[in-house]
């Protein structure tokens, strides 16, 4: 399924009810538009919190995010590579050090025995044994990101994200930030693997 209310202004009050919907029984989800929303760092981090609690379910990840438009601080960025990250994080440390504060524990799901986790099941389980069914798709353009916000960002999504398209169009990165995406795509994570493999 795909939602897309790009253009329509819903704002920040309109992303915080929509972020309810992320975390409700709608495991058909795939794709999220909200690009040129009018959305502040205040309604992004309501986003982060919808797809926390989505992770905190069991519910599978999406698909494609488009948040074009839309602003995006380095808090929203550490929250946002959290909260669309495909494996389990607890007490994760950013680059900088700094204390990830969202969790996702595969085996701390809430509401395991609850109905909706129930009619969910089937669709969470073909997520846990593929999670090339994470996040592929990913467009940030005229968000003005700063470099260290997407560094902090794509750390955060972690080797087992799928990435396979990045869109960063219309944001001020300059040479300097283009020189430091390159430096993190050609790092190495812990496993000796790429820190982004698909992208």
């Amino acid at each position: 399924a795909v939602i897309n209310l790009s253009f329509t202004d819903i704002g920040d009050y309109g992303m915080e009810t929509l972020s309810e919907f992320l975390y409700a029984d709608n495991a058909a989800l795939k794709t999220l538009d909200v690009g040129f929303c009018n959305i502040s760092p205040r309604g992004m981090m309501s986003l982060c919190q919808g797809l926390k609690k989505r992770n905190m379910r069991c519910l599978p990840p999406l698909q494609g995010l488009i948040i074009s438009g839309n602003t995006i601080s380095y808090e929203v960025a550490v929250q946002l590579g959290i909260a669309l990250s495909a494996e389990p994080v607890r007490n994760k440390r950013g680059r900088d050090g700094r204390r990830l504060s969202f969790t996702n524990n595969d085996d701390d799901c809430e509401g395991r025995d609850s109905p909706t986790a129930s009619q969910s099941n089937g669709a969470t389980s073909a997520y846990k044994s593929n999670l090339s069914d994470g996040l592929k798709l990913l467009y940030m353009g005229s968000t003005s990101i700063s470099p260290e916000s997407l560094n902090a960002l794509l750390s955060g999504l972690g080797p087992s994200c799928p990435l396979q398209e990045l869109r960063l169009q219309s944001n001020r990165m300059g040479p300097k930030g283009a020189t430091r995406l390159v430096e993190f795509l050609e790092t190495k994570s812990d496993n000796r693997q790429p820190v982004l493999p698909k992208l």
